[in-house]
């Protein structure tokens, strides 16, 4: 050790402390398996006492920084013990547990050191065991800071996106299964207040690797369904006895998640079918859960389905038959994740259904969308058409198959520039009716669409929005927001919980400054797209607005994490960004630099989108020229733009 420390110029203490959670993992599972007669075991075990009494020597870290560093990196050790979780097959009797069924004969075995879970269980025993409290469980342990739970299972979920191997893959599920079946078993305890956020992140995984599933499942493909399946079927059984209404806002994904896979994987059906049963036909009369049930989808119309789908509708139909319009305001009650847009399959078939049955209802709507297009149902409905539509581009045919049968059944519609005005998140008008503050409205905003992030199928974007939470929550505004809007009646908070941060040390938090100058942004090349994708281009935009020290907002400064990677959110934010520049620009020199590259932009826009047209015109020979056509000319770019226009017109001047 001493000698690696030297060669990369550390101090050696340093770099045994930064090692500390994968030393204790060669140690730890040896002392909790005291009670074991393997002389290979016994072996290992004395080495692991001689390693743990030199660490312990003052000489080397010293029981005390020991004890700090294990306190300080619990989550870290934790992660480090349950990915050595290795379930063999020819398990002794008495040391079966619920993995056991998942495990396959060619399940290759991992690089050492490996252990199957009840050495797992009781390594993560000894661990709580150690620290000096009156906490039974490990669990119990880590919920005195909920964050560790985020941590945890960030760490295992990271470990089963960054792999493409079906069987690193498959064990790699079994470790998420053993946590979260170890967390199920206190959940209602509370688990330091992180419940809400642990049990939302776990539904949501689930239901990401179930979507994300092979058309063909056999081998240890097959075992991984099956395994996702058992998980959720224990989410769903102990939410609904210990969550109360917790699990009613995650039904809708759920069901609209596993319909599907009835008629597609014989394999599961009947686990699927016994798990939609009981949400649906066993807790009808389940106050927490039936108004969930009222507003889903309804099921397909198929004899597997008949329970179900009876029971569902004699909920929603119990005071009556529902006209037209009441059909379509049932459809969209439902605000379902753009990430998931397969979960609406069924609610599409049967709305096209309402659709061409009621054409006379149809002829009076659409009457009243021609008298007051604003506030029409109809538009409404085809904007949530196309939104479903952009989102499932993507994912899968049938949706968007589903999707053109809606609109064909609406029609033509004669739109209006009132119907097209630019369209705002719910969040938006939210945030106007709770707080008069322009600061506090920002906060709402951008906590909403970074809740949304925190359950994205996208691993890399559910870090970048813990790491802005976590930011944003430690300002005095975030601690401000979070004290004005705890009384209101919102589940936001509760998801956030594990992000919140002391008293303690939010005085000691301070927003970086940034030192480069506003002038840094005057670069024609950042405003227009030229040969970069969108992604690329409104990124490296919204990135260069937050460097280049103009945005004074405590709460914008801290989304660069989530601009890097989510190009949704920066499309989204970018208005709030430009606006915040402007509101601080004392000289109005910032003023003057975004008028001019916002109009250079649609310049731009404007003069090559007339190129096409001209026929006779020569062939451009200038490639640089050709490659700024095309990407100035992407129609999400501009639209893009536009919404910064269309926000900052509607926005009170500062005199």
């Amino acid at each position: 050790m001493k000698s690696i420390a030297n060669k990369i110029e550390r101090d050696w203490r340093q770099l045994l402390a930064h090692c500390f959670p994968k030393i204790l993992l060669n140690i730890l599972p040896y002392f909790a398996c005291q009670n074991q007669e393997d002389s290979e075991i016994a072996l290992k075990r004395e080495k692991a006492h001689k390693v743990y009494d030199m660490l312990k020597d003052e000489n080397c870290l010293g029981k005390q920084l020991m004890d700090n560093l294990i306190h300080s990196n619990l989550p870290e050790i934790v992660v480090e013990v349950l990915m050595t979780l290795h379930e063999p097959v020819n398990i002794k009797p008495g040391e079966e547990s619920a993995l056991t069924r998942f495990t396959g004969d060619l399940d290759p075995i991992p690089n050492p050191p490996h252990f199957p879970s009840y050495v797992i269980k009781a390594t993560l025993d000894y661990i709580s065991g150690c620290h000096k409290t009156k906490s039974k469980s490990l669990v119990a342990v880590l919920s005195k800071n909920p964050e560790s739970f985020q941590r945890i299972l960030f760490a295992i979920c990271k470990q089963l996106s960054g792999t493409s191997n079906v069987y690193q893959k498959h064990r790699n599920l079994m470790i998420y299964h053993f946590f979260v079946t170890l967390l199920l078993k206190e959940i209602k305890d509370g688990l330091g207040g992180a419940w809400a956020f642990v049990l939302r992140d776990v539904i949501y995984t689930i239901i990401h690797h179930i979507s994300n599933r092979p058309l063909l499942l056999k081998g240890v493909s097959l075992r991984s369904f099956l395994l996702c399946c058992d998980l959720l079927s224990r989410v769903c059984h102990t939410a609904v006895t210990c969550c109360k209404d917790a699990l009613g806002s995650h039904l809708h994904v759920i069901i609209g998640t596993l319909i599907p896979i009835v008629g597609e994987q014989p394999e599961a059906q009947e686990e699927v079918l016994a798990l939609l049963k009981y949400l649906v036909v066993d807790n009808k009369d389940n106050e927490n859960l039936s108004q969930a049930i009222k507003h889903l989808d309804p099921f397909p119309d198929h004899p597997m389905f008949k329970e179900l789908r009876t029971t569902q509708q004699k909920i929603k139909y119990n005071r009556g038959k529902f006209s037209l319009l009441e059909e379509i305001n049932h459809f969209l009650s439902f605000d379902i994740s753009d990430a998931l847009p397969i979960t609406r399959l069924e609610g599409l078939n049967d709305l096209r259904k309402q659709l061409e049955t009621h054409k006379d209802q149809m002829k009076d709507l659409m009457k009243a969308s021609q008298e007051n297009p604003k506030d029409c149902i109809i538009v409404k409905l085809m904007a949530c058409l196309l939104q479903l539509s952009k989102t499932a581009v993507n994912s899968t045919d049938t949706v968007l198959e589903a999707v053109g049968s809606c609109l064909g059944e609406i029609g033509p519609i004669n739109f209006s520039t009132t119907a097209l005005q630019h369209s705002k998140s719910s969040s938006y008008y939210s945030a106007v009716d709770l707080f008069e503050d322009r600061e506090l409205q920002c906060t709402f905003i951008m906590l909403s669409l970074i809740n949304n992030a925190l359950i994205d199928h996208c691993i890399e974007v559910r870090s970048a929005a813990a790491a802005c939470l976590k930011n944003i929550l430690a300002t005095k505004t975030g601690h401000t927001f979070w004290e004005m809007y705890k009384s209101k009646a919102d589940t936001m908070l509760i998801y956030l919980h594990p992000f919140r941060v002391s008293k303690k040390k939010l005085l000691e938090v301070s927003v970086n400054v940034r030192e480069k100058p506003l002038e840094d942004l005057n670069n024609t090349n950042l405003w227009i797209p030229q040969s970069r994708s969108h992604d690329i281009w409104i990124k490296a935009l919204t990135c260069a607005l937050l460097d280049g020290g103009g945005v004074k907002s405590e709460v914008l400064q801290f989304l660069k994490p989530l601009c890097e990677v989510q190009t949704d959110f920066c499309q989204t934010v970018l208005p709030y960004l430009i606006h915040d520049i402007l509101l601080h620009d004392s000289n109005q020199s910032g003023q003057a630099l975004l008028s001019t590259n916002i109009q250079g932009f649609f310049t731009t826009c404007c003069k090559f989108a007339k190129a096409p047209s001209r026929s006779s015109t020569p062939v451009n020979s200038d490639p640089d020229s050709e490659t700024l056509v095309c990407g100035s000319l992407d129609k999400i770019s501009r639209r893009a733009m536009l919404a910064v226009v269309d926000y900052l017109r509607q926005q009170k001047r500062c005199v």
